[in-house]
């Protein structure tokens, strides 16, 4: 299962991120990419803004929540 958290980088984030990649799921985390961004292991990173539709990843079919 692909996960996506969109501002996955920040202080709750990223603690939400390391527990979904504990539990052995895929993990998408989706931010501006304004700031250096610092993922846990085995997390795949895509730059866009929740604001804008259109430019969110591609990705979406395969994400299971």
């Amino acid at each position: 299962m692909t996960i996506a958290i969109v501002g996955g980088t920040g202080f709750i984030g990223s603690a939400v991120s390391k527990r979904i990649l504990a539990r052995g799921q895929s993990l998408l985390v989706i931010a501006r990419g304004r700031n250096p961004v610092e993922l846990p292991p085995g997390a795949t990173f895509e730059t866009a803004d929740r604001r804008d539709g259109a430019h969110l990843p591609t990705r979406r079919e395969h994400l299971s929540a």
